[in-house]
C-alpha cells in the first residue's frame, strides 16, 4: 500500500514508556503502467482511499520516493528504496 505520513506524534508520560506514532493517509491500490513495481501511479482521492490512521512507527515501512503530479487526482511515484510486491493479476 502507498500512503503519505502527514504527522508524527510521541505520546507518553514519566511513568509510562513513550510511544511513537505516525498519522498516515493511505491511497487507493496502485496501478503499474509499465508492469514494473518500481514505477506506480496512485489516485490521491476516491472511494477506496482510506481516511487517516494512527499507527505505531514499527507498524509501517516508510520508503523514500520520487513523485510527479499527473493531475489534481493522480501521482506517478518511483521508489528509491523499499519493496513493492505485485500480485500476478496486476501485471
Amino acid at each position: 500500500m502507498y500512503g503519505i505520513v502527514e504527522k508524527f506524534l510521541r505520546a507518553g508520560c514519566t511513568t509510562v514508556r513513550r510511544e511513537d506514532f505516525a498519522l498516515v493517509k493511505w491511497f487507493q491500490p496502485p496501478e503499474y503502467p509499465d508492469g514494473d513495481p518500481l514505477w506506480v501511479r496512485v489516485e490521491l482521492h476516491g472511494p477506496d482511499t482510506q481516511e487517516y490512521n494512527f499507527l505505531r512507527l514499527d507498524e509501517i515501512d516508510p520508503s523514500r520516493v520520487l513523485y510527479e503530479r499527473v493531475d489534481r487526482n493522480r501521482v506517478n511515484m518511483m521508489r528509491l528504496e523499499g519493496v513493492d510486491i505485485m500480485s500476478q493479476d496486476q501485471l
